[in-house]
């Protein structure tokens, strides 16, 4: 498995898009000129280690993720566990409203 910069890059722009934050914005995080998030989404920069972590920590993922797109998204995880407590919740206002409407019932 080699390492794809392209991807690398599409990886940053998605997250960094998906937190609502310009190029300037991300840059300003990273303590970096504009151009140099620039480049790593066109693919034609990479980072050092360092940076690296501060990238996954500026986009709240993991560097794995970045790296490899392999690891789980936390806003993508966060989101389908708020639907299962949603879909959870629902099955126990049905569970609850059966059961009072089977307790008030004549016997």
């Amino acid at each position: 498995m080699s390492f794809d910069r392209q991807m690398f890059g599409l990886r940053i722009r998605e997250m960094r898009e998906a937190h609502g934050m310009t190029q300037f914005d991300l840059a300003l995080a990273l303590d970096v000129e504009s151009n140099f998030v620039s480049r790593m989404e066109r693919g034609t920069r990479t980072c050092s280690f360092e940076m690296l972590v501060r990238l996954a920590k500026a986009l709240d993922v993991s560097t794995d993720f970045l790296l490899t797109g392999k690891s789980s998204d936390p806003m993508k995880v966060k989101n389908e566990l708020l639907g299962i407590v949603d879909r959870l919740e629902s099955v126990i206002d049905t569970l609850s409203y059966g059961a009072d409407t089977h307790l008030q019932q004549p016997r």
